[in-house]
């Protein structure tokens, strides 16, 4: 997978639908979830904690605002994509805060 569809970018800057990769996915089918189910994540600016559906495949971790398991996902509707082919390391956030959390810090390539 090779698209930044709704992705935030490491400036935290959405990019665009008419930048998106036509040829690359556009939907997660419920076939190709790993692991799915409800987490509550600090928000990046605000710092208000909110409830998430997130999904993990093969190629990518989402998060949704509403899910159920046995649905398709369309990427057009996360609120939060990072694909494991942009990501440089994915470390415990506890390494990074010092704190005892349950939670992952992505690292970008640059």
């Amino acid at each position: 997978v090779t698209s930044l569809v709704g992705q935030s970018a490491p400036n935290g800057a959405a990019v665009p639908d008419d930048e998106m990769d036509p040829g690359a996915p556009q939907h997660i089918l419920s076939k190709d979830i790993v692991k799915e189910g409800w987490v509550t994540k600090q928000s990046r600016n605000i710092k208000d904690w909110r409830r998430r559906y997130v999904i993990l495949t093969p190629d990518c971790i989402a998060t949704f605002k509403d899910g159920a398991q046995g649905r398709n996902y369309s990427l057009k509707d996360a609120t939060e994509l990072v694909f494991f082919n942009s990501a440089l390391a994915v470390k415990s956030a506890e390494q990074e805060t010092g704190k005892d959390k349950n939670g992952l810090e992505p690292k970008w390539l640059r």
